[in-house]
């Protein structure tokens, strides 16, 4: 079992046949890395029970994979923290279930690169090149005070993160070029990404011909970030200026990772 790195995938029920992809290709790379799964519910839907079942069944077909459960629709955000809480190691690369690990050098970049690791600003970095698939820390997450859970639907968390990240650490996140992945979603039907059509969907609001958005994340970030000169842009359009202030979350999550070790072979609290 690998001890610097696990997987997290956020995953719900119209994409199974994606996430059973996903694991089997991993598996057939890595036989005992650990596999955290998120499993949200849909939307204003009872948790379907058949769905659960299938789970978990393909959770039992291998070592190591460990499904955590939503009943109810929960936010990306939340999703992502969870994953970095339960991570029973100090990394973890978080990847949607429409990502596929084509190559299993895959994890080699990876843990070679975070082997050369010096400053806790580079325990964050996007694999390859965008949020569908990140690596990032404990120690990090806790530091920039872990994904925005007041965004509790999706959409906004990388921006809202990217920000924060900036904030602290005056530059951005780096993108390491990780080679053998790619999108599922685009192989099998490039259209799926065209949302120029309209849709009924509660959690969208309709904008023509670009993308269907997240209402709710959207009007959040606008109640948080203003437009000012003198802010930061990171992913946003122009420079912003935070306007909303951060809540405190997780708030006992360090005082776990210092004091762990002497749950076993007790030397002092850690305060």
């Amino acid at each position: 079992m690998n001890e610097i790195l696990s997987i997290g995938i956020t995953t719900f029920k119209n994409r199974f046949d994606f996430l059973e992809t996903q694991i089997n290709k991993i598996r057939s790379f890595n036989t005992d890395i650990n596999i955290l799964i998120t499993v949200n519910g849909n939307y204003q839907e009872e948790f379907d029970e058949n769905y659960r079942k299938k789970i978990l069944e393909l959770s039992l077909k291998y070592n190591n994979v460990f499904p955590l459960f939503f009943p109810k629709f929960t936010g990306l955000a939340k999703m992502w923290n969870n994953l970095i809480v339960h991570s029973p190691t100090p990394f973890i690369y978080i990847i949607s279930d429409d990502v596929l690990i084509s190559n299993s050098n895959v994890f080699t970049i990876i843990l070679d690169h975070i082997k050369t690791i010096n400053h806790i600003s580079e325990e964050m970095f996007e694999a390859p090149s965008e949020y569908a698939h990140f690596v990032i820390s404990k120690k990090l997450a806790i530091e920039i005070n872990f994904f925005d859970e007041r965004l509790i639907g999706f959409g906004e968390e990388d921006g809202d993160f990217v920000w924060q990240y900036i904030s602290k650490y005056i530059k951005h996140p780096l993108k390491l070029n990780v080679p053998g992945i790619r999108n599922i979603r685009m192989a099998v039907d490039p259209g799926l990404f065209d949302f120029s059509h309209a849709t009924t969907d509660p959690l969208y609001e309709f904008q023509p011909k670009i993308k269907r958005t997240p209402r709710f994340n959207t009007e959040f970030r606008m109640a948080k970030y203003k437009p000012n000169k003198n802010g930061i842009q990171g992913m946003y359009q122009y420079k912003m200026g935070q306007h909303l202030l951060n809540k405190i979350q997780y708030p006992y999550e360090k005082f776990i990772l210092d004091n762990y070790n002497n749950l076993g072979n007790f030397k002092k609290i850690n305060l």
